[in-house]
This record gives C-alpha cells, sequence and structure tokens, in this order.
C-alpha cells in the first residue's frame, strides 16, 4: 500500500462511498461531472494500490483518514 494521502477531494468522494453514496449521486452532491468522480476515484486507487472501489474504502478507513461519527464517516482534518 502506498503512503501516499489522499487529495481533500478525492477523500471527500472516498467519504461519500463509505456513506453509501453510489457515484452518481455523489456526482450530484458535489456538483461534479461523473467522469471527474470517477477520475478521482481511479487516482485514489492508483495511490493506495487499491484493485476495487470497496478496496480503495478500507483502506482509507484502516489509515484513519475517515472516522465514524453518528450521521456516518467522516473525514479526519488535516
Amino acid at each position: 500500500m502506498s503512503e501516499q494521502r489522499l487529495t481533500e477531494r478525492q477523500l471527500a468522494i472516498v467519504m461519500h462511498l463509505c456513506n453509501g453514496l453510489g457515484l452518481e449521486e455523489i456526482s450530484a452532491t458535489m456538483f461534479l461531472s461523473l467522469s471527474t468522480v470517477k477520475r478521482h476515484v481511479d487516482a485514489a486507487k492508483r495511490k493506495t494500490g487499491a484493485k476495487t472501489t470497496v478496496h480503495l474504502a478500507s483502506i482509507v478507513i484502516a489509515s484513519g483518514q475517515l472516522y465514524w461519527t453518528p450521521d456516518g464517516r467522516s473525514m479526519r482534518s488535516s
């Protein structure tokens, strides 16, 4: 696994994935095109060495970049 940290945008997208949103919902929520969301997910997978989106989510959670609140996953501030 790579030790590169995700950008704030990549981390926000992974947070939404962990909270159960699909790519199209993330696109609408973040006011980004679907292709931009997919590009950020692909870049995050490359940075972390994740093979799948689920693997990406588990890596990010295990690294401590996301944490659990009663309202769902939240980003850890830098």
